[in-house]
C-alpha cells in the first residue's frame, strides 16, 4: 500500500505531534522533579543553619539548663516518687478547689541527653472554672518542676459542675546517690 503525498504529510504531522506531546510530559515532570528538589535543598540548607545556629549556643543553653537543674526536686535512686508526686498534686487541687477523680501514673522516663527523670501523670478532674485556673495558676507557680499538657475540658454531666475533663501532669526531677542527697540543694538551705 502506497500513501499519498497528503496521508505522508498527516502522518508526519500526526507524529511530530505525538512526539510533541511526550516531550512535554516527560519534561514536565523532570521540572517538577527539578523544583522538589530544590525545594528539598532548600529544606536541608535552613535545617543546616538551625542546627549550626543551636551549636553557637550551646553554652548558653547548658547554662540555663543547669539552672533548671537546680530548681527541681532530687531524690534518691531506685525509689518511687509516684506516690509522693501523686499527694502533691493532689495537694495543688485541693488548695484550687478543684476535685481530682483519678490519677494514673506513667512508667518514670529517662532523659538521658540532658540528665533528668520526668514522671508523667494522667489526670481526671471535675470542678469550677474559677477551680482549674487557680490550680493551673498554682502549678505554674512551680516553675519547672510540673507542667501541665493536654488539657480537656467540657460541660459535666454531674449536678452542680459546671467542668469535667483530664489532663497530663509532667513531673521532672533528677536521681542522686543517698550520700548526695543529703547535701543541702542550693546555698541558703540548711543540709
Amino acid at each position: 500500500m502506497t500513501l499519498s503525498p497528503r496521508e505522508m504529510k498527516l502522518l508526519g504531522a500526526t507524529a511530530a505531534a505525538v512526539l510533541l506531546g511526550l516531550t512535554a510530559v516527560v519534561l514536565n515532570r523532570q521540572v517538577t522533579r527539578l523544583r522538589e528538589v530544590r525545594v528539598l535543598k532548600a529544606e536541608a540548607q535552613l535545617e543546616v543553619f538551625r542546627q549550626q545556629r543551636d551549636l553557637m549556643r550551646r553554652p548558653e543553653l547548658m547554662q540555663q539548663l543547669e539552672r533548671v537543674r537546680a530548681q527541681l526536686p532530687r531524690h534518691p535512686e531506685g525509689r518511687d516518687v509516684r506516690s509522693d508526686i501523686s499527694r502533691q498534686i493532689q495537694a495543688l487541687a485541693q488548695q484550687s478547689g478543684l476535685r481530682l477523680t483519678g490519677l494514673t501514673p506513667e512508667p518514670e522516663e529517662v532523659l538521658e541527653e540532658i540528665g533528668l527523670h520526668q514522671l508523667t501523670i494522667r489526670c481526671t478532674w471535675t470542678g469550677s472554672p474559677e477551680a482549674l485556673v487557680g490550680f493551673l495558676v498554682r502549678m505554674q507557680a512551680l516553675g519547672p518542676v510540673m507542667d501541665v499538657r493536654e488539657l480537656r475540658a467540657r460541660a459535666s454531666a454531674r449536678p452542680g459542675e459546671a467542668l469535667s475533663g483530664s489532663f497530663l501532669v509532667d513531673s521532672a526531677f533528677s536521681r542522686v546517690d543517698t550520700a548526695q542527697l543529703s547535701e543541702p540543694s542550693d546555698p541558703g538551705s540548711a543540709p
